[in-house]
C-alpha cells in the first residue's frame, strides 16, 4: 500500500483551491454569512415596504433602551434572563442527537437576523442606521458569537468529553462558558448604552 507523506497529501489540496473554499462555505460560518447576504437581497428588493413594521420595531427598541438605560437594574436583569435563555436553548441543542443540524440551522437563523436588523435601522435612518445598527450589536455580540463557536466546539468538536477522565478539564469547560457568558452580559449592560448614546448624538439621531 503506497505511504503519503503529509507534503503529497498538502499538494493535493493546493491542486483544488476551489473544492476547499467550497468546504468553507459549508461551515457554520458559511451558512451564517450566505444566510446573512440572502436576507440582505430579499428584503432590499423584494420586502422593502414590508420592512417598515419591523423599522419601527427597531425605533421603539432603541427608545425603551433609552428609558432602561436611567433603570440599570431592571434593565440588567432582563439582559440576564433573555441571554440564558438563548444559552440555554443553545445548550439543550448541543445535547441532542441533532446538534451539529440544529447549530446550523442557529447559524443560518442568526445571518437572516442580523440582515433583517440592519436593513430595518437602513429603512428608518438611512445610511446613518447602518452605523446605528451596528452599534446597537457591539460589542456584545462579538463576545456571544465567540460563546457560539465555543458551544459548538464544546459539544460536536471534542471527543474528550465523553470519558469520565475528563471531568476535572470539563468543568473548567464550564467555568469558560459562564465567564464568556457573564463578559457578554456586561459589555451589553454597561458598554453597548454608552456606545448607542455616543453614535446617536453624533448624528443626531
Amino acid at each position: 500500500m503506497k505511504q503519503y507523506s503529509y507534503y503529497d497529501a498538502y499538494h493535493r489540496q493546493r491542486k483544488f483551491p476551489m473544492t476547499i473554499r467550497l468546504h468553507r462555505w459549508r461551515s457554520k460560518r458559511g451558512v451564517f454569512l450566505l444566510s446573512f447576504f440572502i436576507a440582505l437581497v430579499l428584503v432590499r428588493f423584494f420586502l422593502w415596504e414590508e420592512i417598515t413594521e419591523v423599522a419601527g420595531w427597531s425605533r421603539i427598541c432603541l427608545e425603551r433602551l433609552d428609558a432602561n438605560i436611567s433603570d440599570s437594574r431592571n434593565f440588567f436583569w432582563y439582559v440576564v434572563i433573555r441571554r440564558s435563555e438563548l444559552l440555554l436553548l443553545l445548550t439543550l441543542c448541543g445535547l441532542t442527537r441533532m446538534r451539529k443540524a440544529l447549530y446550523y440551522i442557529a447559524s443560518g437563523l442568526g445571518g437572516i437576523w442580523l440582515g433583517i436588523f440592519l436593513m430595518s435601522f437602513l429603512k428608518i435612518y438611512g445610511w446613518k442606521g447602518l452605523l446605528l445598527g451596528a452599534a446597537a450589536l457591539l460589542p456584545q455580540w462579538i463576545v456571544y458569537g465567540m460563546l457560539f463557536a465555543y458551544l459548538y466546539w464544546l459539544f460536536i468538536r471534542r471527543k474528550e468529553l465523553e470519558s469520565r477522565e475528563s471531568l476535572p478539564r470539563y468543568l473548567l469547560y464550564v467555568l469558560g462558558l459562564f465567564g464568556m457568558m457573564a463578559s457578554g452580559i456586561y459589555l451589553e449592560c454597561f458598554v453597548n448604552p454608552l456606545l448607542i448614546v455616543f453614535v446617536k448624538n453624533l448624528f443626531v439621531l
